[in-house]
């Protein structure tokens, strides 16, 4: 096969599996099938085909035909079906443009169409309404219909729904084959039960009105149960958020519900449970803001942003460290500097910076002996510092 751009491309995708999308139901070919249980998310089309030795060129037509089958997708496939379909409308053949386009649309849904769709008839059609819907769509792609007209690329499209077309009337004019294809297709409803079912939805819709509309009603007359309403939508968007994972939010929805009942100790109980598990993504969210101002020089408001993260996580040493480092840059809360560093110490005692930070806030504050101790510290395991080492040795003179 020749590595066209777009073979290229498909070499580096990741394929992956369509959610919601039973391939069973998918007609699969053998070969389509085995390829499908190759794909799990994270290898890519040239990964499959070392490790599985595929043919490239028939790997990247079956992944082509599962993806019109509507089994896998992957980054990218959508983009490049629209450039195959936007050069197929450009191209220069015997035919004008809507017709183009109706070939087109129903070529690249071949896979995903039943008989019936496919014929345009409904799923409880005779074999008369079968028969005349056979020859309409038969006469629209049969091959004299086109004769010595340049077809270019849609002669395959063509003959390939004619074929489709022809299976599919094979199979719904035999009542044998009809009833075992039948068999294989999910239950359709009439269209008085699809009426039905519309009429219910109806009903369910204006009764479920006008319970919201008492409900109401009812509120306005005791601002109490109001406040009990509204502190409950807050929970329930709370609980729906923590089940997303979404921590920040469900402490936020939780706050919301404690401000309108703040005497309920189950609300209270739970806005600290989640609050505990919001925690590190607040620090999280804070250290990067910290980070972001400490890149544009704003010092002031990114030593705010990492002493923020360090309330929320007193054990995130990243924060600790950064905030230790600009109290020293800006000489200020030293106390707590000295505080920070004694931390990340504790937390990461191969991170010898913090040795270094330390020994400079001490200096700060006149603890020569405490500033000689963190130095040497530093030092001995950062020796090709000459900067420190140099500080070293003017300190040991001042001590003597």
């Amino acid at each position: 096969m020749v590595d066209t751009p777009q073979a290229e491309d498909l070499l580096k995708a990741i394929p992956r599996h369509v959610e919601g999308v039973d391939p069973a139901s998918r007609a699969l070919s053998p070969s389509e099938a085995f390829v499908y249980t190759r794909i799990d998310g994270v290898t890519s089309v040239e990964e499959i085909l070392k490790l599985s030795g595929l043919d490239q060129g028939d790997t990247i037509a079956l992944l082509k035909s599962l993806y019109s089958k509507g089994v896998v997708s992957w980054d990218g496939a959508e983009e490049a079906q629209e450039e195959m379909d936007q050069a197929a409308l450009d191209e220069e053949v015997d035919l004008d443009r809507a017709t183009k386009e109706r070939i087109l649309s129903l070529h690249a849904h071949l896979a995903q169409l039943t008989h019936y769709q496919l014929l345009g008839i409904d799923r409880r059609a005779d074999a008369k309404q079968i028969k005349k819907a056979y020859f309409e769509s038969s006469r629209l792609y049969h091959p004299d219909t086109y004769f010595r007209k340049n077809l270019g690329s849609y002669k395959a499209r063509i003959d390939a729904i004619f074929k489709a077309i022809g299976k599919a009337y094979d199979v719904l004019s035999n009542e044998q084959k009809r009833a075992a294809y039948d068999a294989t297709l999910p239950y359709e409803p009439t269209a008085e039960e699809v009426e039905q079912k519309k009429a219910r939805q109806e009903q369910e819709k204006r009764d479920a009105r006008l319970r919201q509309e008492r409900r109401q009603r009812l509120l306005k007359r005791n601002p109490l149960a109001q406040r009990k309403a509204q502190a409950s939508r807050h929970l329930a968007e709370a609980r729906q958020a923590e089940q997303e994972n979404d921590f920040i939010k469900a402490a936020n929805c939780a706050k919301l519900a404690l401000a309108l009942l703040p005497d309920d100790e189950k609300i209270k109980a739970y806005h600290q449970e989640v609050e505990k598990k919001a925690a590190p993504e607040r620090a999280a969210r804070n250290y990067k803001r910290g980070l972001g101002d400490e890149s544009l020089g704003r010092l002031e408001e990114a030593l705010d942003w990492f002493r923020r993260a360090v309330e929320n996580n007193p054990e995130d040493s990243r924060a600790l460290f950064k905030a230790a480092s600009l109290m020293l840059e800006l000489k200020r809360n030293l106390l707590v500097a000295v505080q920070y560093c004694r931390k990340v110490i504790e937390l990461e005692p191969e991170n010898s910076k913090v040795h270094l930070v330390l020994g400079k806030v001490f200096l700060e504050q006149g603890l020569l002996k405490n500033a000689l101790r963190e130095l040497n510290l530093y030092v001995e395991q950062n020796p090709l510092d000459d900067r420190a080492v140099e500080q070293v040795k003017e300190l040991r003179k001042k001590i003597k």
